[in-house]
């Protein structure tokens, strides 16, 4: 059984990537073709990664930090659904396995997560065009395990672990700043990305 792995939806596909069963630490991707219901082995990563944050851009598949069962990874890399092949790109600033990750107007975010030491507040933005990553404004509290997702234009940071979090914060991109948007009634707890948004209209 392969866990801690991060799945991608992309052009009618879920992509599961990396992953740990316990043993061995996985640089593999397997593709779900839903048409199909079948699975199919792709292209390996270049780096081992559990607790990987992957995101899709430009139909693109980025896999970003993680843990290779020795250190929390800072090197990501691209996968290319036409070319079939893995590139490496930019390293991130900070090492962090735990962290999640959204695109919005053409960039990558990835926030909090864990350097194998402590929880991380900080977060990050990727530039594919110029290849390189950007530190932002730290987020209003430490987290890993974060729901991030985003919606009119702003991010939100869902959740999250540092021992006592029970907060919802957004990002807005044009100022650089984060607000609380308000306190969760549930208790604090690890989201791992799965995080849903309804929108209603009368």
């Amino acid at each position: 059984m392969q866990g801690q792995l991060c799945p991608a939806n992309c052009i009618g596909s879920v992509y599961c990537v990396g992953g740990f069963d316990r043993t061995e630490h996985f640089n593999s991707m397997r593709r779900l073709d839903m048409g199909t219901r079948t699975w199919h082995e792709m292209p390996p990563m270049y780096h081992r990664r559990c607790y990987v944050s992957v995101t899709v851009l430009q139909d693109r598949i980025y896999a970003m930090g993680g843990y290779n069962g020795q250190i929390r990874l800072n090197t990501a890399e691209v996968f290319d659904l036409e070319a079939n092949r893995w590139s490496q790109i930019a390293s991130m600033s900070e090492q962090r396995s735990d962290a999640n990750c959204v695109a919005l107007n053409g960039k990558m975010y990835i926030c909090g997560g864990f350097n194998g030491t402590e929880c991380l507040q900080t977060a990050e933005c990727y530039d594919p065009e110029t290849n390189q990553w950007t530190m932002i404004a730290p987020m209003t509290s430490r987290r890993s395990g974060v729901a991030v997702v985003a919606y009119a234009d702003q991010i939100y940071a869902v959740g999250g672990f540092d021992g006592n979090v029970r907060l919802c914060s957004s990002y807005d991109h044009l100022l650089n700043t984060w607000t609380e948007v308000d306190t969760l009634t549930l208790c604090p707890g690890l989201c791992f990305g799965n995080l849903i948004i309804i929108s209603c209209v009368e």
